[in-house]
């Protein structure tokens, strides 16, 4: 499995690092051997890393379109108790198509993924509300609203990744 692992990344000019074994002393147990586990070096790790964040900016950029292409779609998905459902439909829509070209830019990573964060958060309780009342979503399935529940922390915990510093393609092998 390990060889299958490392040709397929390999083959994505990825490269892998092996750590050689060791031997540790464990108190009260002797000495054991640490497991050669294959790593991946740090500059692949960057070029997926990379990928990911423009993957992520992306889709922001693309549902933000959405929201003026098919504008009665995410209507229908506003919570009764929220005013101005036209303007607050077109609001996060700028706002996904903002924060997601951001991300593109390393320099301005961090401040995208924070605004992200912020717009997952803020669009949750209308994910809820859909979730709660899906004889108002016919077009969607009462389980597929639930599930769009924790990919709301997915996105979250995605954006996160690159709160804390930027990635770059200068790393080298």
């Amino acid at each position: 499995m390990y060889w299958l692992g490392r040709n397929l990344m390999e083959s994505a000019g990825l490269t892998i690092q092996v750590t050689p074994k060791r031997l540790a002393e464990v108190p009260g147990h002797g000495f054991h051997a640490e497991v050669a586990c294959p790593s991946v070096s740090s500059y692949a790790m960057n070029k997926l890393k990379n990928f990911s964040r423009y993957l992520l900016g992306l889709l922001f950029t693309a549902a933000g379109i959405n929201h003026f292409w098919h504008t009665s779609f995410y209507l229908a998905m506003m919570p009764p108790w929220l005013p101005l459902h036209l303007e607050l439909v077109y609001l996060s829509g700028v706002a996904e198509i903002a924060l997601g070209v951001l991300l593109f830019f390393s320099r301005w990573q961090a401040l995208a993924a924070w605004g992200l964060i912020a717009l997952c958060i803020a669009v949750f309780p209308a994910n809820v509300h859909m979730a709660l009342h899906p004889e108002l979503y016919a077009q969607f399935t009462p389980t597929g609203l639930w599930l769009r529940l924790p990919l709301q922390a997915v996105a979250i915990a995605w954006a996160w990744c690159y709160t804390l510093r930027p990635t770059t393609g200068s790393a080298q092998p």
